[in-house]
């Protein structure tokens, strides 16, 4: 039998009644929680007598770890703010981040119930403002963290941000960062990658980012999203915007033994030149994967235009005698290309297509609604682009991330027009859109039936194509391809 840690009774009518959880589990941001290690590793450590760890919501309604400790000696030269960091960096060593209470409340003595057992509802009414209050908040010591806190500040709506805060746990996404990352260039000259957020996601660890020599700050194309866990790595690859801050909520809601990689293109630094072909491409991530993951084996992923760089590196990493457990889709369609057609069937082949689009405009429920949309974004983005080729000409130097993600992505237009997709003795699993967004000549298998030739494995995914990392898909999402990638181990 399995004991579940849950208190429960059996009702007269047969039914079980749950009444809380017996041990001291909880869950914060995905990951199930034992408090009691941390508090055995706090009381393990220097001038703590007692600790109790608890989860409290703050004031976004998000729940975050809350440390009441009680203090063996007062007579400690650290000042309250250096202790509780110290203490932070005592648990780092010892516990996973995600184990590292956020706050840190020291308290004269545990309040006790009637039976001699620390009283958590009575820790628990300290509340909100008493935890926002606590020693966990440390405001800007230099002029570089404070601009970082005031950039946050403005673009997360939040109004008093602390040097330990961070920008994910403060609700920072992917548009968020955009912006953020835009305005602190502008600030101070140093563009730096999206990616770095997963590495620097509080405002110390951005601002001594800054610090640094522009020379010495790297743009490496594999990016730990959630580097530790002891499963098998999943690496996933950026789509046409070339953002992979959209995996990290995916990630988040992975189980926690989930290690997670993004993979990010070169060029992104304004510096290198981006990389003109899939086959490219594709050994220039794998050799990134390969340095950090020399034996494998390996579970591949990427999102829309990012599924074929996938499918590519794939093909490589087998032919490197590597081994491939998963090779996953997130609602990429199999493209291919009309580059090499004779002009006829090019032609035939767009009549075609166009009579296909209008019956489905005309016949399917949301066809028409669909058809305009999906025109009207595509009209915006050729504005955009030709507006960019008009202001700064063949070059396109101009500031800012969408001037060098434009250049990336004509180069990556290219390459993907070029690459022949072939067949090729593999499964794949496709993470599809539930919601359809644009006519396709494949709904059900988004053209990949003739190219995976061990078969293709279907996942729906509730929501858009833009939408299905975005909450609450994301969860669904993530639930999904856990247990795809659990099952593809065993194989």
């Amino acid at each position: 039998m399995y004991n579940t840690g849950d208190l429960g009774r059996f009702m007269p009518n047969g039914e079980i009644e749950c009444l809380g959880r017996v041990d001291a589990q909880v869950k914060i941001r995905g990951y199930r929680i034992e408090t009691g290690e941390i508090e055995y590793q706090l009381v393990n450590g220097t001038n703590i007598k007692e600790a109790v760890v608890i989860s409290r919501p703050d004031n976004f309604g998000i729940d975050k770890l809350v440390a009441f400790v009680v203090v063996k000696s007062t007579n400690v030269m650290l000042s309250e703010s250096a202790q509780i960091q110290a203490w932070k960096e005592s648990l780092k060593n010892a516990v996973p981040d995600y184990m590292v209470p956020d706050n840190f409340i020291i308290i004269p003595e545990m309040p006790l119930t009637p039976n001699g057992k620390v009283d958590k509802k009575a820790l628990a009414k300290y509340g909100v403002s008493n935890v926002d209050a606590g020693h966990g908040y440390v405001p800007p010591r230099t002029d570089i963290e404070k601009m970082v806190a005031d950039i946050w500040a403005e673009y997360l709506g939040v109004e008093k941000i602390g040097v330990y805060d961070n920008f994910f746990e403060l609700g920072g996404h992917s548009l968020i960062a955009v912006q953020v990352m835009t305005r602190i260039e502008k600030e101070t000259g140093k563009r730096l990658p999206l990616a770095a957020l997963f590495e620097t996601s509080t405002v110390e660890k951005l601002a001594l980012l800054l610090q640094m020599d522009g020379k010495s700050i790297t743009w490496d194309s594999l990016v730990p999203i959630k580097p530790k866990g002891s499963k098998m790595p999943l690496y996933m690859v950026h789509g046409a915007g070339l953002n992979i801050l959209l995996f990290n909520t995916l990630a988040m809601n992975m189980s926690p033994e989930q290690p997670v990689f993004g993979l990010q293109a070169k060029g992104l630094d304004g510096v290198e030149e981006p990389l003109t072909s899939i086959e490219e491409i594709a050994e220039h991530y794998i050799n990134s994967i390969l340095q950090q993951n020399p034996a494998g084996p390996y579970a591949l992923a990427g999102y829309s235009f990012g599924g074929i760089i996938a499918f590519e590196m794939a093909k490589q990493l087998e032919a490197l005698g590597k081994e491939v457990k998963m090779l996953a889709m997130f609602d990429t369609y199999a493209y291919r290309t009309p580059h090499y057609d004779a002009p006829i069937t090019k032609v035939l082949k767009r009549g075609r297509f166009f009579k296909d689009k209008i019956k489905y405009a005309i016949t399917s429920k949301n066809g028409l609604k669909d058809t305009v949309n999906d025109k009207r974004t595509s009209i915006k983005r050729r504005l955009i682009r030709a507006y960019w080729k008009l202001r700064y000409g063949k070059e396109q130097n101009q500031e800012g991330f969408f001037g060098y993600s434009n250049k990336i992505d004509e180069m990556n237009n290219f390459a993907e027009k070029r690459y022949q997709l072939t067949p090729y003795n593999i499964a794949v699993d496709v993470f599809r859109a539930e919601n359809k967004t644009f006519y396709m000549d494949d709904f059900e298998y988004l053209g990949w039936k003739p190219y995976a030739l061990k078969g293709v494995n279907i996942h729906k995914i509730p929501g858009e194509h833009n939408t299905i990392f975005k909450s609450p898909n994301d969860k669904v999402f993530a639930k999904v391809l856990q247990k795809c990638l659990d099952d593809a181990v065993k194989r």
